[in-house]
C-alpha cells in the first residue's frame, strides 16, 4: 500500500514534477490510482478494513482538487479581466489553469466535463457570449442537431429503463450504473445543445473565433485567409479541419499556413484549410470581405 502510494507519488515528484514533464496536481491521481490498487490487492479481511478509508480519502481528493482549480480560476479571472480579456466562463477556466500549472490533459479533461454540466444546470438565463463590436454568426439553426438529440433522448429513456430491468437480474450494481452512465450522457447532449446556442462563431476585430458550442473552437486571423470557397464540397478538401455540428461545411477557409481545431479531452483536428458550417455562409463572408476586401 506504501509503495503504491507515498513511494509512487515521491518517485513521481523526483522524476516529473521537478522536472516539469507533469503538474503537481498529478500527483492526486497517482495516490488515488494507487489507493484503489492496493484495495485490490490487499487478502479479503484486510482489504475490507483497508477499503473503508479510501472511500473516505478518494471523494475528499477529488473534492479538493475542484476546491483547488476553483480557487485558482478566480484568482486569475481578476487578472485576465484587469487586462481587458473578455473569455466565456469555460475559457477563461481553461486559460488559469494553463498559466498556474500549463498545459495538462487530465485537467483540461475535467474542465471539459465541469464545461458540460454547467452548460446543462446553470445556462437557461445566460444569453449568447457575444463581446462589445464582435459580430456572432450561429451554428445551431439549421443543423438539425436538436432534433438528433432530442431523438436519442426520447430512445434513450425507454432503452435505459429495459437496460436496468434486465441488468438487475444479474446485478443490481451493474444495473445502476448503466443507468448512471444513460443520466450522464443526457447530461452532455443538454450541455452540448446549450453550448451550441451560447457560443456562436465571432468575427472580432481582425480575428474570426471559430467556436463550435464547446465542442471546438480556433482562433484565426483575417489576414492569414487566402482564399474563401463556399461548400458543400467535402472531396476537394479532404484535409481540412472540419468545424461542423452536423454534416458538411457549407463555407471553405484556405490559410497560409496549417489550421487546428482544439477540441473537448484534449483533441485536435489539423488540416490545410478550415471548413465551417454556419447558419448564414453569406452573412459571414460578406462580414469577411467588409475586413478584406481583395476576398470579396
Amino acid at each position: 500500500m506504501l509503495d503504491l502510494t507515498l513511494t509512487g507519488a515521491a518517485l513521481a515528484w523526483v522524476t516529473l514534477v521537478r522536472t516539469r514533464r507533469i503538474a503537481s496536481g498529478s500527483l492526486l491521481a497517482i495516490v488515488s490510482a494507487g489507493l484503489f490498487i492496493a484495495a485490490r490487492l490487499l487478502p479479503p479481511g484486510e482489504a475490507a478494513g483497508f477499503a473503508r478509508p479510501a472511500r473516505v480519502v478518494v471523494p475528499l481528493a477529488e473534492l479538493g482538487l475542484l476546491v483547488w482549480i476553483g480557487h485558482v480560476v478566480l484568482r486569475a479571472r481578476s487578472a485576465l479581466r484587469a487586462r481587458g480579456s473578455d473569455l466565456p466562463w469555460e475559457d477563461l477556466a481553461r486559460e488559469a489553469v494553463r498559466q498556474r500549472v500549463g498545459q495538462h490533459r487530465g485537467l483540461d479533461a475535467l474542465i471539459t466535463e465541469l464545461s458540460f454540466v454547467g452548460m446543462a444546470f446553470f445556462s437557461w438565463r445566460s444569453a449568447p457570449h457575444v463581446p462589445p463590436g464582435a459580430q456572432a454568426f450561429t451554428v445551431h439553426r439549421t443543423s438539425g442537431a436538436g432534433a438528433v438529440a432530442g431523438a436519442l433522448l426520447l430512445a434513450g429513456a425507454s432503452e435505459t429503463l429495459a437496460a436496468h430491468v434486465l441488468l438487475s437480474r444479474w446485478s443490481v450494481t451493474a444495473a445502476w450504473t448503466a443507468t448512471a452512465l444513460s443520466l450522464w450522457l443526457v447530461i452532455w447532449l443538454v450541455g452540448d445543445l446549450r453550448g451550441l446556442k451560447l457560443r456562436p462563431v465571432l468575427l472580432e476585430g481582425d480575428v474570426l473565433r471559430v467556436r463550435i458550442g464547446l465542442r471546438w473552437r480556433a482562433g484565426v486571423p483575417l489576414k492569414s485567409i487566402r482564399t474563401i470557397c463556399p461548400g458543400p464540397d467535402p472531396v476537394r478538401h479532404r484535409s481540412c479541419a472540419v468545424a461542423s455540428v452536423l454534416g458538411s461545411p457549407n463555407l471553405y477557409l484556405h490559410l497560409d499556413g496549417p489550421a487546428e481545431l482544439a477540441g473537448p479531452l484534449g483533441l485536435r483536428r489539423r488540416g490545410q484549410s478550415l471548413g465551417l458550417r454556419v447558419d448564414d455562409p453569406g452573412a459571414l463572408r460578406g462580414a469577411i470581405a467588409a475586413h478584406r476586401p481583395d476576398l470579396a
